[in-house]
């Protein structure tokens, strides 16, 4: 059944592609919203969560590791603002990865501050460029960009800046990467330009060894199913793959041509470079008679059978035209599947799968049951009856 109002497939696919890979196997959030951001779907593709299924915590936002989750993000709307804000760029690093402060001096605070510091840095350069030019994703996944800025600050650092045995990257990149995000054009980000934003910082642990994290690994990828796997080659061209943790070699993209197809992966092609079956689109661009182009906006023309508008904006094709999707649910509102209409929760919220209403997630240590669909907010689980922010795995 095609249910008008979707989750569109590229929202959901491109958070994700995910942006920050789940390591937890009830945490594939961007196999749903990231992979969300960047898969070449139909908009009439039938991509919404279930009754009870959790956009915030269930999405795919993959981890940090240079690639572009929102392989990461979608198209551009020419109403968003794309000009760079202030905020993270004012905040330099030296060669000795010391944090400068605007008047150039050097913070003298401990190294767990600095880092800290690097990973706000971090969540408002990336929650606002996700704001300005995927806002439906943020609104899905976090609900608002002040949650999204939260929840990093509260958990993201396993994510983002991992502590774990081998890992090469640190406070320097991190917050030449949020500069770098702070002044990305929506144009670029939807082009894959992310991933030149953040490159990859491989670590040096050895194909065999036990890892959480793709950061940790001298191939950049750690193979794993749920917290814990172990580094392994990157996957050649052909190779089967997944969304929420794709391995797939530089300059190639995990992708299913339908979801009765295993994903493998593909070459990738740029904007304005030749496209198809075996060479798929980087980023949120869109195959458009054998050429990779930008995403359509609201009321740009489309066509349904290429997944041609720009799900980050919450917009789908109908009628050849690109139109705004169904509004998501707040609080307490009606949601799920409704006659032939899906209307999903914000990212602070989650289905009934009972009531069909949006029920609010619990604070970082509020009473929870794990048993509740997705109870707790991102970055959270429900852990001895209490929701807890994620630690990072130990494995062995």
């Amino acid at each position: 059944m095609l249910l008008d109002g979707a989750v569109p497939f590229m929202a959901s696919r491109m958070a994700a592609g995910c942006y920050e890979g789940l390591m937890g196997a009830g945490r594939l959030w961007i196999a749903l919203p990231l992979a969300l951001l960047f898969s070449c779907g139909s908009d009439n593709e039938d991509s919404s969560p279930r009754d009870g299924y959790d956009a915030g915590t269930d999405s795919c936002v993959s981890v940090e590791t240079g690639t572009d989750a929102v392989s990461e993000v979608g198209q551009e709307d020419t109403s968003i603002d794309s000009n760079p804000v202030d905020g993270p760029a004012d905040t330099a690093v030296d060669t000795n990865d010391e944090v400068l402060l605007p008047d150039g001096s050097e913070d003298s605070t401990p190294d767990a501050m600095t880092e800290a510091m690097a990973l706000e840095s971090y969540a408002e350069a990336f929650c606002d460029l996700m704001q300005r030019c995927a806002p439906y994703m943020v609104s899905y996944l976090y609900g608002d960009e002040t949650t999204c800025v939260a929840r990093y600050v509260a958990g993201g650092r396993s994510v983002v800046l991992p502590d774990g045995p081998g890992v090469q990257k640190n406070v320097a990149d991190v917050v030449s990467c949020a500069m770098n995000m702070s002044n990305m054009t929506c144009p670029e980000l939807y082009a894959g330009g992310r991933t030149t934003a953040c490159p990859m910082v491989v670590g040096t642990l050895t194909e065999g060894a036990s890892c959480f994290s793709d950061l940790q690994c001298t191939s950049g990828f750690c193979d794993r199913l749920g917290p814990c796997g172990s580094c392994a080659p990157p996957i050649g061209v052909g190779g089967q793959c997944e969304f929420a943790n794709d391995g797939c070699a530089p300059d190639l993209i995990c992708h299913e041509t339908s979801f009765a197809d295993p994903a493998l992966c593909k070459q990738s092609a740029g904007q304005g470079e030749s496209c198809g079956d075996t060479v798929i689109c980087r980023g949120n661009l869109r195959c458009r008679q054998g050429k990779c182009e930008q995403p359509g906006g609201l009321g740009d023309p489309c066509d349904s059978s290429t997944g041609s508008c720009n799900g980050l904006l919450g917009l789908r094709c109908s009628g050849k035209v690109c139109v705004a999707g169904t509004p998501m649910a707040d609080v307490g509102g009606t949601c799920g599947i409704q006659g032939n209409t899906f209307i999903p929760c914000k990212g602070t919220s989650y289905c009934d799968s009972t009531t069909h209403r949006c029920v609010a997630k619990l604070d970082d240590g509020s009473p929870c049951e794990a048993s509740s669909a997705n109870p707790c907010l991102y970055f959270a689980s429900c852990q001895n009856g209490v929701c807890t922010v994620d630690a990072e795995p130990s494995c062995p």
